[in-house]
């Protein structure tokens, strides 16, 4: 369990655009690097994508390879497959959102991503970030593989 977490924890920051900050380095983010490979060593992870986003500045760093059968080293291309646990943390990233009043559970996510796009377009144009979290946007299944590119060595309110 804590290896997936901690997989899950540092995978998550793998899903922003990986652009490494090189201007100057970071002390705190080294030690972030260093505590992450001790934990790496103590549970067995063979690999791990950082990224931390700080002030408009998005640092990252690689670590280890993609599995002990076929060590291909991780880089900022590197897909995790997370599963669920992901669910968690964009749920509490939404809630202090919301809790911020930077977003309102209510409002079509198009509000906040012109770009989003689902097969449905009267379901991409009105579903809200509270369909998303609570499953009722209007669609079924799970995102394969294909569906999610290239692989790189709706109907109910909140209360």
């Amino acid at each position: 369990m804590i290896r997936r977490l901690l997989v899950a924890v540092v995978s998550c920051a793998a899903l922003v655009p990986a652009v490494a900050a090189q201007d100057r380095p970071d002390n705190r983010f080294e030690a972030i690097v260093e505590l992450t490979q001790a934990k790496m060593k103590e549970f067995s992870v063979p690999g791990v994508a950082l990224g931390i986003f700080d002030q408009g500045r998005i640092t990252t760093r690689a670590l280890g390879v993609t599995n002990v059968e076929d060590p291909i080293p991780v880089n900022d291309h590197t897909v995790f497959p997370i599963a669920s646990i992901s669910k968690t943390f964009a749920a509490t990233m939404v809630m202090r959102l919301v809790e911020q009043g930077k977003l309102d559970l209510k409002t079509p996510v198009r509000t906040y991503l012109p770009e989003f796009k689902v097969g449905d377009e009267s379901v991409a144009k009105d579903v809200t970030a509270w369909n998303l979290l609570t499953h009722t946007a209007g669609w079924e299944g799970q995102v394969s593989s294909p569906e999610r590119g290239p692989i790189r060595s709706a109907t109910s309110s909140p209360p």
